[in-house]
């Protein structure tokens, strides 16, 4: 498993587990995590959880690390990797040498560009279609993590206040066991503007039914083989922005909305 996942993980245990013990265990890997804690041995880090080390060893065993060296190496690894990330979006939004007045101008520039560019892009035809199935259908599920699934709450809340139960649980352990209720002929929405839904929750995707429900994916990352099995696809950006990739998505969102309404609020 990778190491990105073995912290979602630990999120979904700090945030969803009714063990007390588990939870606490979880929240003290994040935060050393998160505080960039090398130097933090096994027992400091038992302490802090209030637990033996043999019993941390155990919670880390269940994760997949054979010992605390082993979870210690991969979390060195992944702190690297981050601190490129951030390093690399960084210098997408702010040039270092540029001053603070530049910059803002420039990212607002950036955001301004990429939302005009995909607004010029959008097939009402296919707006429609999306908005009609969400219309007829009466059992609608919306997937989505990360700040996809913040939209995806957002825009279920809009369509609760227009007449229309959409079904969403936040974290992707929640989601998960979503996929137990979702019954044939139901309309499933999935939002993930990077593509990072498709590796990080593949065992829901498989959970779908694609022959006995009718499937939309949005995102703005289309090269996946997977993107294949949905009825539609809303391609959100061409090429893909890593920057501004979930403007694009909040954007679309209120496009949607609010062509729902004009199409079957307003009408009324």
């Amino acid at each position: 498993m990778e190491i990105s996942d073995i912290v979602r993980k630990l999120q979904d245990i700090a945030t969803t587990t009714d063990n007390e013990t588990k939870a606490i265990i979880a929240n003290t890997l994040l935060l050393s995590i998160s505080k960039n804690d090398k130097k933090l041995s096994l027992e400091s880090l038992a302490e802090k959880s209030h637990v033996s080390p043999a019993t941390l060893v155990r919670f880390l065993q269940k994760l997949g690390y054979s010992n605390y060296a082993e979870y210690n190496q991969s979390i060195a690894t992944y702190r690297k990797r981050i601190y490129s990330d951030n390093l690399n979006k960084q210098k997408a939004v702010f040039e270092k040498n540029n001053s603070f007045e530049n910059n803002l101008e420039r990212y607002g520039k950036l955001v301004q560009n990429s939302i005009a560019k995909m607004i010029g892009a959008i097939d009402k035809e296919q707006v429609d279609r999306f908005c009609a199935k969400i219309y007829e259908h009466e059992h609608i599920y919306f997937f989505g993590v990360q700040s996809s699934g913040a939209i995806l709450r957002e825009l279920q809340y809009s369509f609760l206040n227009v007449g229309k139960f959409i079904h969403y649980a936040d974290g992707r352990l929640k989601q998960k066991n979503n996929t137990k209720s979702i019954k044939g002929g139901s309309l499933i929405v999935v939002l993930s503007v990077y593509g990072n839904f498709f590796p990080h929750m593949a065992e829901t995707l498989w959970e779908f039914n694609f022959e006995e429900n009718e499937t939309i994916l949005i995102t703005g990352n289309t090269q996946a083989k997977i993107v294949r099995l949905f009825d539609e696809v809303v391609n959100l950006s061409n090429p893909l922005s890593m920057t501004t990739g979930s403007y694009q998505a909040q954007v679309f969102a209120d496009i949607l909305i609010s062509r729902y309404r004009e199409l079957y609020v307003l009408e009324k």
